[in-house]
């Protein structure tokens, strides 16, 4: 989940194979639950966001995967 404090930013929705699905831009009072596997944020101003993530997690290694 990731709510929108102050600013303005997008998030940016993946498949597996590191396509982009789709984008959405996010202002003050937005939320957002990101139940899509893959993600990621471009900050269009500057923010304060909540981001609440689901775990646990062993290690960096498992927290994140980065799409090429």
């Amino acid at each position: 989940m990731l709510y929108v404090e102050k600013g303005k930013m997008k998030v940016l929705f993946y498949s597996g194979d590191g396509k982009k699905i789709s984008e959405e831009i996010l202002e003050k009072g937005d939320l957002v639950n990101l139940i899509h596997e893959y993600h990621g944020f471009e900050f269009l101003e500057k923010s304060r966001i909540i981001y609440v993530k689901q775990g646990p997690y062993k290690d960096k290694k498992t927290d994140k995967k980065i799409l090429k």
